[in-house]
Parts: structure tokens; C-alpha cells; sequence
């Protein structure tokens, strides 16, 4: 991601900013040497609080749940939430999201 940071020189009416970056457990290299660099950038330029989690491959969707039911209660009115999905997906046949690894 050199190259790529604009550094933050205005002032943000967020008082926090929490950022969730998930992937799958042991899935694709690639996307997740992306996610490590995202996680560099969001935390180390722009001081925000990052967190990582792996999607495991057994019943995914319970953990998925549990996971952003947790992150979602740090939202408040002065709080900046940012979700970020390292993965591939496509929409299903009812044109609902369907997140693959």
C-alpha cells in the first residue's frame, strides 16, 4: 500500500474509529498479505483502532453473527465503524450477498 496513504490533515468529527477486517481461516495468501497492509495503514497512519478475524469454514455464519454483533456495539454518535471483507463473494439467487472463500 506505499504510495497510497494520504495523510489525515483536516480534523474528523469522529471522536473513535474502529475497523473490523475479516478474511477466511487459511484461505487465499494474497488477500490476506492486502488485509495485513490495510491493518498497517488504518492503524499506524491514521491511529485507528484495528481488529482481525478469521472466518472459520465450519458453520461460518454463527460465528460471523456473533462477531459483528460484538463490533457493532461500539458504534456511537461520535464513532466511525469500518467493515472490511478480504474474500470473494457473489450474489446469491435471490440477489442477497454470498461471501466465499
Amino acid at each position: 500500500m506505499e504510495g497510497c496513504v494520504i495523510p489525515p490533515t483536516t480534523a474528523t468529527s469522529y471522536l473513535n474509529v474502529h475497523a473490523l477486517l475479516l478474511s477466511w481461516k487459511d484461505g487465499d495468501k494474497e488477500i490476506y498479505k492486502q488485509l495485513v497492509a490495510l491493518k498497517n495503514v488504518l492503524h499506524e497512519d491514521y491511529n485507528y483502532q484495528v481488529e482481525e478475524w478469521a472466518i472459520l469454514p465450519e458453520n461460518p455464519q454463527h460465528g460471523l453473527d456473533e462477531r459483528l454483533s460484538l463490533f457493532l456495539r461500539k458504534d456511537g454518535k461520535e464513532t466511525l465503524l469500518i467493515l472490511y471483507y478480504g474474500g470473494h463473494g457473489k450474489p446469491n439467487s435471490d440477489n442477497a450477498a454470498l461471501w466465499m472463500r
